[in-house]
């Protein structure tokens, strides 16, 4: 259990640094599904 834990922290970390280094390369392009609207009451 400790050995997941171990590599889901490093996954967790490597996910994070390559999210930032995107966003300071201005790289990072999100893609949501149409139904990310809804909650603000755009119609669907």
């Amino acid at each position: 259990m400790r050995l997941e834990f171990m590599e889901n922290t490093i996954y967790y970390e490597k996910l994070v640094n390559d999210l930032t280094e995107a966003i300071n390369q201005q790289k990072l392009v999100i893609f949501v599904g149409a139904g990310v609207s809804i909650s603000q009451g755009y119609p669907n």
